[in-house]
Formats: structure tokens, C-alpha cells, sequence
């Protein structure tokens, strides 16, 4: 079972399942106390012989047990245990685990995710799906495990190369090839030539012309093709080492090697401060290190429109006139056109975000419902074993403080609108009763006590403000955190939901809310040695013509004032790894190990001059239609449906409906959506 057996008594627990809004469809699970990570992983035993299924024993695998076969005799059950790198042994005759095999390259950190396997014919080798490095590998079993080999316990022999996540495996009737399902396939690059394409015409109009455009040779998040692969199953020892050998120009494990002298070598006594330490443990420059993370734009989206990069206007549809302020922080820092994530969704990408690592619970709950969203309420299968950044840099005895992450807001009168709350931001007011729940130990206990999650409510200048207050009083006690996460989320935007601001403004919220902030923090007395790191957590919402992981990201800081921009290849395994190494951290596993510090994006001497923040060029009420005052039948249908979506947090159910109601925004209900007829509305 993935959640593995049910807490009795006093054991640590926490929610686990499919996402529930209200705290009430989630099931307890067992879990690591401190980080609210999965704890139990399970095997049932159940009768068959009348029917009833009735339970007669659970037995403990690792974690995440997602996939079984079993040994041709019956004898031997054999469980991959995704989140724990192992394969689960069980001895059917004795209904207990006889072996457990690691199922990873030796040498190498957690981050496999074993999650699919099958037996070769004669029973001698299993077969072993590890997801996350892209390989099949060819375990020999063990006499412990049922193997016809000499050796008492199991053994890698070597590894397969698959395309991107193996996820299911079958071998061909007459034993000589394998097929391979690969859960990411080659990715989301799937496109077009052809102009007139309806299922590529994207749901904003160009921010030069205001006009519907054709994303033809573009690219998307959601545009994502799998693929199954088919190889002959090697039949000698030299014809494995080949497969393994490709496996290794593939996979992380070059990367890791070359990077493991600055985490593993000791730091030296007299090694002098620099942006990022040479090796973890010796000194930077910098004190503090902040972590904002925004959401779901590409890069061609907000800087498509910048000469500077590599961009493509015509698919720019949040320009400078939207976002002044992420255009200037751009050039007078650093336009970074070559940044990539690794997630294709918010289910993605805050794990990703957090712990640099995607779970095969999340992988494949993502397969199933594309916009499911365990990671707001706090799922605690979400997170691998080795937890989030924020649990590594508690345990190396760093302060840290959170600012709406992985929490939501609460406050006395649920049926506050948008309106109601900005009237309150404007007084300088928060509303009643306003406080954060959530169910991760150091999350709560370490986060800002008022300031709203992924709420869309809120504007992002309440969530500045808060910021700008506690940075005030972290002046006034002349101590501010080593480790800040923020969420400022309000670039997701809310649709044409009545009741709250068009997509265009609530960007330019988004926009001014991160200018301000930094223009308080590059004013205060901790600028000298803080770095500020701003991603997205994804770039699900736009279009891209490089590719559809391209997204907006800022490093600021006094040592990163280029005034030019920067086309070196980088990731946010990179960017993660090198607050890691500013922190002086351990990496948390095997992907960012293999990642690269952004060294590049950093100078020697600091220019501490303050940055202005740039005032908003479009109102930031400028609201959404009501179905009473719509112009037209359409305008009023999309007016209807959008009072009826909920704009708290991300909803699964309205991820084509949010994009519909953009277009219409954007564009007007004269312009009719794209594949309107064939997706079924009537109104």
C-alpha cells in the first residue's frame, strides 16, 4: 500500500491521499514527525479461498511500494519501493521480507525511484524501472530471493537505457525484447507547422497587437508526448556493459561524480568569503538567502518583448507595460534567457521547488488528473524521505522563516471577496481573524502567522506589506532570518471570474508587489549580504518558442548587478544546489548533487546601490466582468461559469475553463475560443 499502514495510538501521523480542500477526505498515514514525510510502506496479505478478500497479515516494505510481480513457482513476491531506491524481497511461504535490494548504480544518493519491474523467463534476472535515472536495471537474484545464481544475495549486473521515466515493463513472448512505457516520454515538446492549428492558438492575445495568435513551432507544458520503447534483451555480458555505458552518459551520475569535491572535500580554515564557497562549509559573502516562488509563466510570456535575449515578441503577452518592474530588475541585474524547470504543473512544481526531487506518487497522480494539487493541503506522500530544504538547513542549525508556503489562510468571515480585502489593504488593515493553517511541523511553526497563501483573494501588496513590516522589525532587532521562503503567487491570475481583477492586472499586482520588495530589501541594512532567488514554479501557462520549461528567473543580489544578460545553460536543480552551497548544505539527493552552482551570475565586487520599484502602468482594480454587465450572450456564459469556479487555490476541474476565460478576457467575446464546438460548450 503507498501510504502504507494506519497510525494507532500515539504513532506520528499526518494526511495522506488525494487532496481534500476542507482537512476531511485525506486518510492518516504514518509519518516522520519533524518533516511530515511518509513514514510506512505495506504489503497486504488477503484471503482469496471464499472471496471476502479478509485481511490476514500486512507486511513492512519500503516506501511507496507501487509495483509487484512474482516468482514463477509462487515462492517469491518481489515489491519496488519507488521512494525508498529498493526492491522488497517477500518469501510467500513465510509472508516476510527475505531480502531487500537497492536498486540504484552503486555509489550514487537516493533519487532512483524504482517503480516498475517484471522477471526475465528462466527467473534468474529482475528487471527494475528506475524512473527518475531514465534506466532498467538487471538484477541477478540472489538464493535469499529465489535466483538461480551462486551468490546467496541479489546483485545489480547493470542498467538499460529507456527514454524519460520508465514506468511499466513486459518481455516479449519469445524472451528477447524488452518494452518499455515511459511515463514523461521525450517531454512536452510536441508543436506544430500548421498556422491554423486549434489546439495551438494561445489564450492571450499578443501584447504588441492585442490580436489572437498562432503558437505554430512553439511550445507547451500540456502539449506532451509519451512514448513506449522496444530493445533486444542483451544476451551476454558485453552486450549489458554497452547498454550500461550509454546508461551512464544519460543519467546524473557524471554530474554527481564531478561535483562530490565540494561537498564531500573539508572546507578550508583560511578560505576567504566568496558568493558561492568552492566547497560547503567555507564562508560567503552572503548571510541570508531569499527564496520567492511565483507562478506559471514562460519566458517568451513576460520577456519575449526584451531585444536583449533570446525572445520571441510575438508571443509575449505580459510585456513591460504589465510587468515594469521585472523588465528593469532584468536589466539592471541580469536577463537570463536560458533557465529551465522541470516541472509541467503546480503538482510538479513546488515539490520540485522544495525538495528538488518529484515523487512517483506525484508523477503518476499528475498522469492521472493533469492539475491535481496535493501539494497545497499538504499531502504527506507528496515529499521524498529526505524532506524539503527547509528541514536540511533547520538541521545544520540555521533560522528560517516562511512566508505562506505550504499553508492557506484562514480568518473570521470566509465570504470576504477580492474587494473587500484590497479595501482592507489600502487602510493598511488585515482582515479579522486572519491566520495560516497547515500540517508540516516546521512550516507552521516557523512561517509569518497572517501572511496568506495561494489564496487569490489577497492581493500581493497585502503579502509585501507583511514582508515590509517584519523586514522592518528585523532592523530594529538587527537580525534577520539565514533561510526565507515566500510564496507571491498572484501572476497565476483568477480567469474571468467576476468579482476579481482580468489576468492583466492582477500580473501587474504580482509585478509591483516583487518590485517593492526588493527595493525595501536592497534599502535595508541586511542588503550588503542577502541574495534574493525568484523563480516560478512553473511555466504550465504560456507559450515558449525555445522550449516549454523556459521560464522568467532573478538572482539579486549586491554581487549580481551585470547590467547585461546571461545565456549559460542553467536549471533549477542549479539554482537550488547553488543556495545549497551558499547555505552551506548538503545536497539533498542524487539531482541536485548532479546540478551546478550558477557561478556565472555572480561578480566579485558589490554595487549596493538601492533598486527602485517601478509604479504599475495598469490599475490594479481593474475588474472582471459580471454576468449583468456582459455585452453579449458569451461574455455573460463565461461571466456565469467563472462565479462558479473556485479561485481559492487551484482547482483541477477548471484547468481548460481558466484558459477560456483569459481568452475571453483578453480578447473579447467577439473572437471566438479556438475548438470551441468540439470541446462541447453550449450556452
Amino acid at each position: 500500500m503507498w501510504g502504507g499502514s494506519v497510525p494507532k495510538g500515539n504513532e506520528p501521523s499526518g494526511l495522506g491521499g488525494w487532496n481534500d480542500y476542507a482537512f476531511k477526505l485525506q486518510q492518516p498515514v504514518k509519518v516522520n514527525p519533524v518533516q511530515d514525510t511518509l513514514a510506512s510502506g505495506t504489503v497486504e496479505v488477503v484471503d482469496l479461498s471464499d472471496g471476502t478478500m479478509r485481511p490476514l497479515k500486512t507486511i513492512a516494505v519500503g516506501l511507496l511500494p507501487g509495483a509487484m510481480t512474482v516468482s514463477r513457482d509462487g515462492r517469491y513476491v518481489y515489491v519496488a519501493n519507488a521512494g525508498s531506491d529498493t526492491v522488497s524481497v517477500i518469501d510467500t511461504q513465510k509472508d516476510k521480507v527475505v531480502e531487500t535490494i537497492w536498486s540504484s548504480p552503486d555509489g550514487i544518493p537516493y533519487g532512483a525511484s524504482p517503480n516498475a519491474l517484471t522477471l526475465s523467463d528462466n527467473g534468474r534476472y529482475l528487471l527494475v524501472a528506475d524512473g527518475m535515472i531514465n534506466a532498467v536495471a538487471v538484477i541477478e537474484l540472489g538464493k535469499d530471493a529465489g535466483g538461480v545464481a551462486s551468490r546467496e544475495k541479489s546483485h545489480v549486473l547493470g542498467f538499460l537505457p529507456t527514454a524519460q521515466y520508465p514506468s511499466g515493463l513486459a518481455i516479449s513472448k519469445d524472451g528477447k525484447k524488452l518494452w518499455v512505457a515511459n511515463l514523461e516520454g521525450i517531454g512536452p515538446f510536441a508543436t506544430t507547422e500548421d498556422p491554423n492549428d486549434k489546439g495551438f492558438k494561445s489564450a492571450y492575445p499578443n501584447y504588441f497587437t492585442g490580436e489572437p495568435f498562432s503558437t505554430a513551432g512553439a511550445f507547451n507544458a500540456h502539449k506532451e508526448e509519451s512514448v513506449v520503447s522496444v530493445m533486444p534483451l542483451p544476451q551476454d555480458e558485453n552486450a549489458l556493459q554497452q547498454y550500461t555505458d550509454t546508461v551512464w552518459l544519460t543519467i546524473h551520475y557524471n554530474r554527481a561524480l564531478e561535483q562530490a569535491k565540494s561537498v564531500t572535500e573539508k572546507p578550508r580554515k583560511d578560505a576567504k568569503p566568496k558568493p558561492i564557497p568552492d566547497r560547503i562549509g567555507e564562508p560567503s559573502v552572503f548571510k541570508h538567502v531569499i527564496y520567492i516562488v511565483k507562478e506559471n509563466r514562460t519566458y517568451d510570456q513576460v520577456f519575449g518583448d526584451m531585444p536583449e535575449g533570446n525572445g520571441d515578441p510575438a508571443l509575449t503577452v505580459f510585456g513591460e507595460k504589465v510587468t515594469p518592474n521585472h523588465h528593469a530588475l532584468a536589466r539592471e541585474f541580469a536577463l537570463i534567457d536560458n533557465y529551465y524547470l522541470p516541472a509541467k504543473s503546480s503538482a510538479e512544481g513546488h515539490p520540485w521547488a522544495y525538495t528538488a526531487y518529484l515523487s512517483d506518487y506525484v508523477q503518476k497522480n499528475v498522469r492521472a488528473w493533469f492539475r491535481g494539487y496535493p501539494h497545497t493541503i499538504l499531502d504527506a506522500m507528496v515529499p521524498p524521505k529526505t524532506g524539503y530544504l527547509w528541514d536540511h538547513v533547520l538541521a545544520s542549525g540555521k533560522t528560517f522563516r516562511a512566508y505562506g508556503v505550504n499553508t492557506l489562510p484562514v480568518m473570521d468571515d470566509p465570504a470576504l471577496t477580492w474587494t473587500d480585502l484590497f479595501a482592507l489593504t489600502e487602510k493598511g488593515q488585515l482582515p479579522s481573524g486572519l491566520k495560516i493553517k497547515g500540517t508540516i511541523p516546521a512550516i507552521v511553526q516557523h512561517s509569518h502567522p497572517q501572511y496568506p497563501g495561494e489564496d487569490y483573494r489577497f492581493s500581493d501588496q497585502m503579502r509585501a506589506d507583511l514582508f515590509i513590516e517584519d523586514l522592518k522589525r528585523f532592523e530594529a532587532s538587527g537580525t534577520m532570518p539565514d533561510f526565507i521562503v515566500m510564496a507571491l503567487p498572484n501572476d497565476h491570475a483568477a480567469g474571468t471570474k467576476p468579482g476579481f481583477p482580468t489576468p492583466q492586472a492582477m500580473v501587474a499586482d504580482n509585478d509591483l508587489a516583487l518590485g517593492r520588495i526588493i527595493e525595501a530589501l536592497s534599502k535595508s541594512k541586511f542588503w550588503k549580504d542577502t541574495v534574493v532567488f525568484v523563480i516560478e514554479d512553473d511555466a504550465q501557462d504560456g507559450w515558449d518558442h525555445v522550449s516549454p520549461f523556459r521560464a522568467p528567473v532573478f538572482v539579486l543580489s549586491p554581487y549580481s548587478r551585470l547590467g547585461h544578460p546571461v545565456h549559460t545553460y542553467y536549471t533549477e536543480l542549479d539554482l537550488i544546489r547553488t543556495m545549497e552551497q551558499i547555505l552551506g548544505i548538503q545536497p539533498m539527493n542524487l539531482l541536485d548533487l548532479s546540478a551546478r552552482p550558477m557561478y556565472e551570475l555572480f561578480t566579485d565586487k558589490p554595487d549596493i546601490t538601492p533598486y527602485t520599484a517601478k509604479p504599475n502602468q495598469i490599475a490594479l482594480t481593474t475588474m472582471n466582468p459580471t454576468p449583468q454587465a456582459a455585452k453579449d450572450a458569451t461574455e455573460w456564459a463565461y461571466a456565469m461559469l467563472g462565479e462558479q469556479m473556485d479561485a481559492v487555490i487551484d482547482n483541477p476541474a477548471y484547468d481548460d475553463l481558466l484558459n477560456r476565460m483569459i481568452w475571453y478576457s483578453v480578447k473579447g467575446a467577439s473572437l471566438p475560443y479556438p475548438d470551441e464546438d468540439e470541446l462541447g460548450y453550449r450556452y
